[in-house]
């Protein structure tokens, strides 16, 4: 099977990783749209229309489904996809509000346009109407990922920045709704120190087992990166040294520059 995934960098792997785990054998398609990183803090029009840039330029390349590796682009899509698109579109933020459902007190971390469209606290008050929703912004989280800051004092320094009220609010679960946010998982947890930590990949890769067939052998994964290939690559080598990125040292890699030269208008699809 063809399997699409986007994101603006390599917050998208935390994604990837785990179904290659989980359903080895598969071709992977992931759009890199590095040059507009990052996605949190851009307009949400303009938002919108570079998303489904990348999603045409997967359907373009063969994608069958396209696996949702960027909660900012699930956000700013509105449902749109599943309404229009010609093929199965899965939910990154649909699968996080099922993975924090049971819990009465929710603490939600985002980028800024997450945050903006409240699509969050919208989803999870469909399962949960009765939930305390706390949403912040952690924009900076982003930018220390794609710096291969992961870890060490800086990393606690901004983590504590940001997540001190969070703490104080006391929530029973904290759920990561950025796709970059799983890499800081050590200093994060490190400081919430009980509160359970949820990355909403886990309950989507759980969904995709009624959807991706069984496979076995090796993985191929084909990179289409927009702006600077050799940062992604270098960072892409970063993250197959990581526990996260577990998987993707056994497949069968390969990187296409991709320059979109106009973004498409919305109807596009």
């Amino acid at each position: 099977m063809n399997i699409g995934l986007f994101d603006s960098g390599i917050g998208g792997l935390t994604v990837l990783t785990g179904l290659i785990r989980k359903f080895p054998g598969h071709n992977y398609l992931y759009f890199a749209d590095y040059a507009n990183l990052p996605y949190g803090s851009k307009p949400y029009e303009h938002l919108k229309k570079l998303v489904l840039n990348g999603l045409n330029k997967l359907r373009a390349d063969g994608a069958e489904i396209i696996v949702s590796a960027c909660n900012t682009g699930d956000a700013v899509l509105d449902g749109r996809i599943e309404e229009n698109f010609s093929m199965p579109y899965y939910s990154i933020v649909k699968a996080g509000a099922k993975a924090v459902k049971d819990y009465s007190k929710i603490a939600v971390i985002t980028t800024d346009q997450t945050m903006k469209t409240g699509v969050y606290i919208k989803e999870i008050l469909k399962l949960n109407n009765g939930a305390f929703i706390l949403q912040k912004s952690a924009s900076l989280f982003v930018s220390l990922v794609e710096e291969g800051i992961w870890n060490g004092k800086m990393a606690d320094a901004v983590v504590k920045y940001y997540l001190e009220d969070v703490k104080r609010w006391e929530p029973q679960v904290l759920l990561l709704g950025c796709t970059h946010y799983p890499f800081l998982q050590f200093a994060i947890s490190s400081f919430m120190k009980d509160v359970v930590l949820l990355d909403p990949a886990e309950k989507l890769l759980e969904e995709l087992e009624k959807v991706i067939p069984p496979g076995k052998g090796i993985s191929k994964v084909k990179f289409l990166v927009t702006g600077n290939v050799e940062r992604f690559q270098t960072l892409v080598n970063l993250v197959q040294h990581h526990p996260l990125g577990n998987g993707l040292a056994n497949a069968e890699i390969s990187v296409e520059k991709v320059v979109i030269r106009e973004v498409q208008q919305e109807g596009a699809l």
